[in-house]
């Protein structure tokens, strides 16, 4: 067994709904990723650093011998909460390529975030997860 692990780097596109974001990502999104195989934490960080590039870094860590399954695993949930209108719409993906050498986040933690009532989210999958798939199924 190996342990793996995966990060995602992103901002909130809508300042009015950090809030909601924050509370979709700890108490919806997590939580309905957490039976990916091989998946053992999730956590989330903020950065408070005005210039970063990406104010939000989510890990995800796998103990795997087979990560190919893991991850698809992994983004066949992805697909389902937005199948199911259970993502968020004001999410949108960093690419930290260019950001400065050092970046510190601090964790976030689920209990001092309220937890949403409902979800009433666009059912669309958007076409950069299909893309993420076709890498996945790549690893071969």
């Amino acid at each position: 067994m190996h342990r793996y692990s995966l990060y995602f780097y992103t901002n909130c596109t809508d300042p009015e709904r950090e809030e909601e974001y924050n509370s979709w990502y700890s108490h919806t999104h997590m939580p309905d990723l957490s039976s990916a195989k091989g998946l053992i934490s999730a956590r989330r960080y903020i950065n408070e650093d005005s210039r970063s590039r990406a104010r939000y870094l989510a890990t995800y860590e796998f103990r795997t011998s087979a990560i190919r399954d893991s991850l698809s695993s992994f983004f066949q949930l992805v697909r389902k909460s937005f199948e199911t209108g259970r993502h968020i719409d004001c999410i949108e993906s960093v690419n930290v390529i260019n950001t400065p050498f050092v970046s510190c986040y601090k964790e976030i933690e689920p209990e001092s975030i309220r937890k949403l009532a409902s979800l009433e989210y666009p059912k669309t999958v958007p076409e950069a997860l299909e893309q993420v798939e076709d890498y996945v199924r790549s690893l071969d």
